[in-house]
């Protein structure tokens, strides 16, 4: 991928905000991910900014466990490694085997039912990671007066108000400093998350820097924004890349204090058990679709119909989120007279000839996983430069052109001792 426009934009966007990181570094970490977020991503986030009502129920419960936290102190702890990897249940339970290796506390997501937390773990999860970071930051009275302004005036207004930006900036340092302490009293060795750009994510990552714990984020996605928003710069002791390519671009345009944190320690997740093409009774093409949101989905009769005409069976696989709406599946299957899939990614790859998108993850998750994986011209809104291109017209050739792109990019399949490189993860102190 081209990242070259990174420079520019964060360059500019340090010298538009360095007098506010100058006189407020601790309440800039909260407004850093509104700033750079996507305009079209803005409305997602936009809640934050817009606290209804003051949550008594999280204040309180939020002073009970911090009060309990303290028994901790009077206990001997072993060394605790929490994890919040709901994407990458492969690197999860290699995580929990080398922490029963080595005698550490495995601290992973409590909805998960094959996890027994103990006492100790069940505080350490509710102090740290079970309320999200806007519901405790914000269950405070003063906390609830001043979002309330900044939902009133706007972002730009709110940082030119010395005063609240003084108040706020006292506050995210507190609470910074309140859970490192937290952090140090429960014996917390390392945290895997997901992320930290959020605010709850920033403000967790540098509370666990503060108390000299390591912070090691596996990159959510593949990186294709030009602007790395979500990723760069690099605030963790480590960033955790899906492949090589992804490590030489990156490498490209961040500073060597940055260059430092990226790693690349094999393939994130489990490889699929693909279903032989001979002894397939049909050939499938699966469709990833952009949010339903979207106003132009790209998805179109003519698409569908030039894969039945290639005696493909077609399924859709929509956004996550869109099937928490029963009408969207509805529209789907009526308007495109195709089936919508029901299962997980995973299990519709196993069996798919083709997967077609307009820019996802899935599609370099298909090609690491030998699955014919294209962009779609059709469908396409972004440039992928690991993905191929492919026009509904010539699907016919799909496999003959899957083929000469697996030939000339060698990034895929870059076989590493994953459990090896996660045990150096924790062991390491740099």
């Amino acid at each position: 991928m081209n990242f070259k426009p990174y420079k520019d934009h964060i360059e500019n966007y340090y010298k538009t905000y360095s007098r506010y990181y100058d006189k407020y570094p601790y309440a800039m970490i909260i407004f850093e991910w509104f700033i750079r977020v996507p305009d079209e991503e803005y409305s997602k986030s936009k809640h934050f900014l817009d606290l209804k009502k003051f949550n008594y129920k999280l204040y309180i419960l939020r002073k009970l466990f911090n009060f309990i936290s303290l028994i901790s102190i009077l206990v001997k702890s072993k060394p605790k490694v929490i994890s919040n990897l709901p994407r990458f249940s492969f690197i999860d339970s290699k995580l929990r085997a080398i922490c029963q290796e080595k005698g550490y506390t495995y601290s992973g997501r409590l909805n998960n039912t094959s996890d027994k937390p103990g006492f100790k773990t069940l505080i350490c999860l509710l102090l740290l990671k079970r309320f999200p970071f806007e519901d405790t930051l914000l269950c405070s009275i003063r906390f609830y007066y001043l979002f309330s302004k900044i939902a009133e005036d706007g972002l730009q207004k709110t940082l030119d108000n010395d005063s609240l930006m003084n108040r706020l900036n006292i506050y995210v340092k507190n609470e910074i400093d309140a859970y490192s302490r937290n952090l140090e009293r429960i014996n917390v060795h390392s945290v895997f998350s997901q992320g930290d750009k959020t605010p709850r994510l920033r403000v967790f990552c540098e509370s666990v820097k503060k108390a000299q714990s390591k912070y090691i984020v596996i990159a959510h996605g593949y990186i294709v924004h030009p602007h790395l928003v979500s990723f760069c710069p690099v605030h963790a002791d480590k960033l955790i890349v899906w492949n090589v390519k992804q490590l030489e671009d990156l490498s490209d345009v961040l500073p060597d204090s940055e260059i430092a944190k990226v790693l690349y320690i094999g393939w994130p997740k489990e490889k699929v058990n693909l279903v032989p093409p001979d002894q397939r009774d049909y050939r499938k093409a699966l469709i990833l679709l952009r949010p339903l949101e979207y106003e132009n989905n790209n998805l179109s009769e003519s698409i569908i119909e030039e894969l039945k005409n290639n005696k493909f069976s077609v399924t859709a696989k929509m956004h996550p989120k869109d099937y928490k709406i029963k009408e969207n599946i509805r529209y789907i299957k009526e308007k495109f007279k195709i089936d919508v899939s029901a299962s997980s990614y995973e299990e519709e790859l196993i069996d798919s000839d083709i997967v077609l998108s307009c820019v996802s993850s899935a599609l370099v998750e298909g090609l690491e996983n030998g699955v014919p994986s294209f962009q779609l011209e059709e469908m396409k809104w972004w440039d992928m430069d690991e993905v191929p291109d492919i026009s509904i017209n010539e699907i016919s050739r799909y496999y003959s052109k899957y083929e000469n792109f697996i030939k000339e990019n060698h990034f895929f399949n870059n076989d590493t001792d994953l459990n090896k490189e996660i045990n150096n993860l924790i062991s390491n102190d740099n």
